[in-house]
């Protein structure tokens, strides 16, 4: 009974973790079809495309040689790291395209 105390919650949190992503991926989307000109839209989504393919590769290499489960809690930091740089970037285009306007 333990166990599926702790699966249910697990299994909870990665399919509404799967759904923001879903709808976060959507809104990129969206963004790019109404913000990017027509004729650079294919240039900057392969760029998009590259960049994703890249922080996998460096995500799946960290993986690969932090690989002892005693060392985990420096995947997950480097994750959250990631995520808050992210985080950053994103609110400072946010906060300059504001005073373009």
């Amino acid at each position: 009974e333990n166990t599926s105390a702790s699966f249910i919650p697990l299994i909870a949190g990665v399919c509404l973790s799967r759904a923001g992503l879903w709808v976060f991926d959507i809104t990129v989307t969206q963004l790019m079809q109404q913000h990017i000109p027509a004729p650079i839209r294919g240039l900057v989504g392969g760029v998009q495309q590259s960049l994703n393919a890249f922080f996998t590769l460096v995500a799946y290499s960290i993986g690969l040689f932090i690989s002892n489960p005693k060392y985990f809690h420096v995947y997950v930091s480097v994750a959250y790291v990631g995520v808050g740089l992210s985080l950053v970037f994103y609110a400072h285009n946010v906060y300059s395209a504001s005073k373009r306007q």
